[in-house]
């Protein structure tokens, strides 16, 4: 996950408006963490920390700025290789988080035999997966009708990895660059509300403003896919399977962003 200070490079950098995290994102209802909206992003103690309170467009900026850095990087040394950079699509999330799996699973003989549960690996507890007993990616016990276990995420790299991916659920949720028109409610039975829920798809048959009542009047383009789940998200969004809908616009304290890097070469 991209880093407050990671962030804070990608803002020195930077002459456009409008890139500063929305610390606002951290005055909550749920919970009491209005001193973040002073501390988290600014002090330095939280460097290390993932960066949240950034919109999908503030997102796709970094990743574009990242990609021309490395590029020039790339061409100084005379490295025949050029890379792109990108949010990842909820296909690539999904291979991201089953290759961690798999190399854990690789040093322990085993298979995923219920590739729709998720595996919690860590020491004592490496088989226990999503019903049952619950512990979070940050080895706290969870208690599934409650938010008690966490109120602020970790370290980007604060916690042990699982097959050399950290916090690929938990932490913070991810944006990814899957919207909701297209690829969510085309062509499928059921589509996914803002709530989670699933409901009839009626996009095929009836007009985008029938379609509205299922997703609060929001325009669909506007609508991204979050992955991943977070600090302050029920354990059903940890699955690797769930997903659930965002304003591109908006921004959120339990929402961050991790960029894919693909290597090309020339």
């Amino acid at each position: 996950e991209v880093s407050n200070q990671a962030y804070k490079r990608f803002l020195y950098n930077q002459i456009q408006p409008g890139l500063y995290p929305d610390t606002n994102c951290w005055i909550q209802r749920s919970t009491y963490n209005q001193a973040f909206v002073k501390y988290y992003f600014q002090h330095p103690a939280y460097n290390q920390y993932p960066v949240c309170g950034i919109s999908f467009s503030q997102a796709f900026k970094y990743c574009k700025w990242l990609e021309d850095s490395l590029n020039c990087v790339l061409k100084k040394k005379n490295i025949p290789q050029r890379v792109e950079v990108n949010l990842p699509s909820t296909d690539e999330w999904v291979n991201i988080y089953y290759h961690s799996i798999n190399q854990q699973r690789k040093k322990e003989k085993q298979r995923i035999t219920q590739p729709t549960y998720l595996y919690f690996s860590f020491p004592g507890h490496n088989k226990r997966v999503i019903y049952g007993d619950l512990y979070s990616y940050r080895l706290a016990y969870l208690k599934t009708a409650h938010f008690e276990w966490g109120s602020i995420s970790v370290p980007v790299d604060g916690m042990q990895s699982i097959g050399g991916v950290y916090n690929i659920m938990g932490n913070m949720a991810e944006w990814t660059r899957t919207t909701a028109k297209g690829s969510i409610y085309n062509n499928k039975e059921y589509i996914y509300t803002v709530t989670g829920r699933l409901a009839n798809n009626t996009y095929e048959q009836h007009s985008e403003s029938t379609l509205n009542k299922y997703i609060r009047g929001e325009k669909l383009n506007d609508l991204m896919v979050v992955k991943g789940g977070s600090w302050a998200d029920e354990h059903y969004y940890l699955q690797p399977a769930a997903l659930y809908l965002f304003n591109k616009d908006q921004t959120s304290a339990k929402i961050g962003f991790r960029p894919v890097i693909r290597v090309l070469n020339l």
